[in-house]
C-alpha cells in the first residue's frame, strides 16, 4: 500500500519530511512538478501521516495505490 503527491518546488530544491505515526519514515528531495512516492506501507490500516515541508514547496493532490 502506497501514498502518493504531487510536489513541486519552483526555484529549487527543498525537502519534505515525512513522519508515519510520529516516527522518521523519509525524507523527499522534491524539484519539479510530479507525483512523489510519500510512503510504502506492509498491510493497510490506521495511521497518521505527518509532512514538514520547507516554505516555498507546493502540494495538490494525494492518491492511494
Amino acid at each position: 500500500h502506497r501514498v502518493f503527491l504531487v510536489l513541486g518546488s519552483p526555484g529549487g530544491e527543498r525537502s519534505v519530511q515525512v513522519r508515519l505515526d510520529g516516527r522518521p519514515h523519509r525524507r523527499l528531495r522534491v524539484r519539479a512538478h510530479r507525483l512523489y512516492d510519500v510512503a510504502r506501507l506492509p498491510r493497510a490500516g490506521t495511521h497518521l501521516l505527518t509532512l514538514r515541508m520547507q516554505r516555498g514547496t507546493e502540494a495538490y493532490a494525494f492518491t492511494f495505490g
